[in-house]
């Protein structure tokens, strides 16, 4: 659904210039690649084993996405620079105060900004995971003093207008909310799909080993 969205705000250009935040191996970076090779495409990330591994990927593609180092909160690119600013899966680490801003920066007056977050504890349909979350969130008063802003809890961003409230104060016009649900699917197993969705209960389980 983000790639489909996606094409949809550049068609109007030949050759759009995308940056892809939070890209992690390549996504949605590649795919739009795929569907749109004309573009020009820098997909970064903060992990450095994550860049290097779209790098490959990007080589076994025989892709030209540009693959690099970025911090969110401080991007290292020009004013108006870009079409198109994507960022799957990554406003829920980071400082918003500090990425929007600057994704708003970057974005050309004309472009758009495309985003997907997690939704909020009671929309994230994974029953065993809302079930231990729940064990340990009985066990601590706090999983309710992290600032909202700050990424150490990744389902807090499913509060109605939370998100919409937080573009328009950076300064973006015409934001809208869309709320979508996904299967969650693994080759690797029961393993690498807790691995993939167990970041929320990171938090908890830190609280717990001070106590």
């Amino acid at each position: 659904r983000m790639l489909a969205k996606s094409l949809e705000l550049v068609e109007q250009w030949d050759g759009p210039h995308i940056l892809d935040l939070a890209s992690a191996a390549g996504e949605p970076a590649l795919s739009l690649w795929r569907h749109m090779p004309t573009a020009d495409i820098v997909a970064t990330d903060y992990a450095a084993t994550n860049t290097i591994l779209g790098r490959s990927r990007a080589y076994r593609a025989g892709s030209d996405v540009v693959f690099q180092f970025a911090d969110m909160e401080d991007l290292q690119f020009d004013d108006d620079a870009f079409d198109l600013v994507t960022c799957c899966l990554g406003l829920m680490y980071v400082d918003r105060a500090e990425a929007i801003p600057e994704m708003f920066r970057v974005v050309k007056p004309e472009g758009s900004v495309l985003a997907a977050v997690h939704a909020s504890d009671s929309d994230f349909h994974v029953p065993y995971l809302a079930a231990v979350r729940k064990v340990l969130g009985d066990k601590t008063d706090d999983a309710d003093r992290v600032p909202d802003n700050m990424g150490t809890r990744p389902l807090n961003l499913g509060k109605e207008g939370m998100l919409t409230k937080e573009f328009e104060e950076a300064g973006f016009e015409n934001v809208r909310c869309e709320g979508f649900e996904f299967p969650i699917a693994s080759k690797g197993g029961v393993d690498e799909a807790w691995d993939r969705v167990k970041s929320p209960l990171v938090h908890l389980l830190e609280v717990l080993q001070e106590q």
